[in-house]
């Protein structure tokens, strides 16, 4: 069997969906670098070092990118055209229950005192995704601050979708390359001015990090050829020195060029290098099915971290909060955060998603 994994875009392939190698683990590793970093301030937490948190959630980011381009360019080789309906339903089943209840759990214990609280602040901009735009109070609780990032997912869903179905097949290239090199110069712009800091929990400061695995997808699908022989050049090398620079690229721009340049403009350029190297990561694992990071991402534990790494990521923030709160002691917070993203998997993501995969005809008339 060859070590090299094809396009996932045959018919047969869209019909029984299959998971792509490395994705989940990859997932995973973002996950931890998130959990990570909320738990260290935490009492009782052992280790004073941590990963910078805000470089797992870019790594969600190139991955979501990736795949939502992926299965939209299958969708349309398979039937010849793209459904906006069913794109939304799949993602309303996808995200909209378990975040649906992780609000409701939020807005209990907000109204319950367990911390300073707002429904307007806490919940209205959670629930409508326009977090960061200059209409709202950027002071959020600490419990829900983190769902900036499913905001920006959403703004991502309602634009990138509709440019697929309107621009020709030779412009989308060219879109997803103008958003990824548009990226850095955006950043700068928004950190020289602090009234719109706001933007940066935005898709305006974030589209870039998206761009680069929509420009994986896009390459990859038109493109196998060229793809293939970049995944293939010294895999070994190639993906130790991605990863380095997904640890490492903030502190070496920091280094390098803050004695030239502002430090808000080294980590714009940071940013972009770290989407990059999460881009070529996702490339040469799904491309190529060998080498020791190849067999750790694919370690069943990892995996199934990954599976569950959207759920983790809602209800983490409420045990990983610096406070007196007993559930807020290591290690039981990391405990609890598991066992409550377990629960939420198994019993709403999972249940939710099958339904509406059985009942698709049903929900698309309502």
């Amino acid at each position: 069997m060859s070590d090299r994994i094809p396009p996932p875009i045959t018919p047969a392939a869209e019909k029984t969906p299959i998971r792509i190698p490395s994705l989940d683990g990859l997932r995973a590793i973002s996950i931890v670098f998130v959990l990570w970093a909320h738990a260290r301030p935490t009492r009782g937490f052992p280790i004073s070092w941590t990963p910078d948190g805000v470089t797992g959630v870019q790594m969600f980011f190139v991955i979501s990118g990736f795949i939502i381009t992926t299965l939209l360019l299958r969708e349309q080789k398979d039937h010849a055209q793209l459904s906006l309906k069913a794109f939304y339903r799949r993602r309303a089943a996808r995200i909209l229950p378990p975040f649906g209840a992780f609000l409701l759990v939020v807005s209990a214990m907000g109204f319950c005192g367990l911390f300073p609280f707002s429904f307007r602040t806490d919940i209205l901009q959670p629930l409508t995704f326009t977090i960061g735009f200059p209409w709202w109070s950027h002071h959020l609780a600490w419990e829900v601050r983190h769902t900036w990032s499913l905001s920006i997912e959403e703004q991502f869903y309602l634009l990138w979708p509709p440019l697929l179905i309107v621009l020709p097949k030779s412009a989308r290239l060219i879109a997803a390359l103008a958003a990824a090199t548009a990226g850095p110069f955006v950043r700068v712009w928004i950190y020289q001015h602090p009234k719109s800091q706001g933007l940066s929990w935005t898709l305006v400061c974030n589209a870039d990090i998206i761009a680069w695995g929509c420009l994986l997808a896009l390459m990859r699908f038109n493109h196998p050829g060229l793809t293939g022989k970049i995944a293939s050049w010294r895999p070994a090398i190639a993906r130790l020195a991605a990863a380095s620079v997904l640890l490492f690229a903030p502190w070496y721009f920091h280094k390098a060029f803050v004695r030239k340049c502002p430090e808000w403009s080294t980590n714009a350029l940071a940013v972009s290098a770290q989407a990059a190297a999460t881009a070529f990561l996702i490339l040469s694992l799904t491309e190529l099915r060998k080498g020791a990071m190849y067999a750790l991402l694919n370690l069943r534990l990892l995996q199934w971290i990954g599976r569950i790494s959207y759920s983790l990521y809602l209800w983490q923030q409420l045990f990983l909060a610096e406070t007196t709160r007993w559930w807020n002691r290591w290690p039981l917070n990391m405990m609890l955060a598991f066992a409550a993203a377990t629960l939420s998997y198994y019993l709403i993501e999972q249940p939710i998603r099958k339904w509406a995969a059985a009942n698709r005809k049903r929900i698309s008339r309502r």
